[in-house]
């Protein structure tokens, strides 16, 4: 069970995310992980869960994507676009449709 938590202070946010990686029986350990679960890129914090291959995805993807605002249906919007691009890398000759 991945665990990410988020303290708001007066003028800052601070989080915090626990580092182990479970693949079926198989428990990794600080010193096997490579990447955490918290990425900070193109000015947001994004905490990852699930399967690793696609948090890297989204890690990736927010390098040069973002919501306009962060409001819920701003971030739903990226999340969304996100989705659809992650299908269009992974899926040959995919016709997906882009979110307007």
């Amino acid at each position: 069970m991945t665990v990410i938590a988020a303290k708001i202070f007066d003028d800052e946010i601070h989080f915090a995310a626990d580092r182990q990686v479970t693949a079926g029986f198989r428990k990794k350990t600080d010193r096997e992980i490579e990447q955490s679960k918290l990425y900070s890129v193109n000015g947001m914090t994004i905490g990852g869960t699930g399967f690793k291959a696609h948090v890297l995805w989204l890690f990736s993807f927010a390098r040069n994507h973002a919501p306009l605002e962060p409001t819920e249906v701003d971030v739903s919007h990226f999340m969304l676009e996100f989705a659809e691009w992650m299908r269009r890398k992974t899926t040959p000759n995919s016709k997906a449709k882009t979110v307007t």
